[in-house]
């Protein structure tokens, strides 16, 4: 006899890993889309800092790096949505293979020898 334990999949660790990756999600991209007014209304003339020597000087450092960093957060968002979508698809396909399975072996016919 063998010691090995079977492979097994837990469709509620799924979900509940699905859940946090897409609160996650829903969080990031709250903080992307901040970011992302903070740039438009720097666009729009209206920087944070002010428009003085210094505040100019941190807003064109700051806005460089923000306007670098939003399309790679915004990528990263979309990962995490698309990972939460795949992992609750996969729950629910293990749920079905096991109702069926459950089906099968409920249904199954005994031959008496």
């Amino acid at each position: 006899m063998s010691n090995q334990q079977g492979f097994g999949i837990n469709p509620l660790v799924l979900d509940e890993s699905a859940i946090v990756l897409a609160n996650t999600y829903f969080e990031m991209q709250a903080a992307v889309d901040r970011l992302r007014q903070t740039l438009e209304l720097i666009c729009a003339g209206e920087p944070p800092w002010g428009t003085d020597e210094p505040g100019r000087k941190f807003g064109d450092k700051y806005t460089t790096v923000v306007a670098k960093a939003v399309p790679a957060l915004t990528s990263y968002c979309e990962q995490l949505k698309h990972a939460a979508t795949s992992i609750s698809q996969g729950s629910a396909g293990y749920q079905q293979q096991d109702l069926e399975a459950a089906k099968a072996i409920k249904g199954a016919v005994v031959v008496k020898p």
